[in-house]
């Protein structure tokens, strides 16, 4: 049986999904991260600088200066996940 749990970091799940790996037991538990996702939670400031600098993006920048050149799709889309990290009290 395979099982597929949806979730994103702007959500407080966590206790939910916690409560399903130990009702299930799996073999195996997947995550997929981005690079940046990546190495931003694990700290690796080294390479998540070198992830930056591979997308064109500046790490010196500040984050109101990287939205500016960000594309209006990603601009809409960082707009959605904040409002819906205010709402689950949470952080985007």
């Amino acid at each position: 049986m395979l099982t597929i749990i949806g979730t994103g970091h702007v959500f407080k799940i966590g206790e939910a999904v916690s409560f399903l790996t130990r009702q299930c037991w799996p073999d195996a538990v997947c995550v997929e991260l981005d690079d940046l996702r990546y190495h931003a939670i694990t700290g690796d400031k080294e390479a998540l600088r070198e992830d930056l600098i591979a997308k064109g993006i500046d790490p010196d920048a500040s984050k109101e200066e990287r939205m500016k050149n960000a594309s209006p799709v990603y601009r809409q889309s960082a707009k959605y996940q904040e409002r819906v990290s205010k709402d689950n009290r949470s952080s985007a």
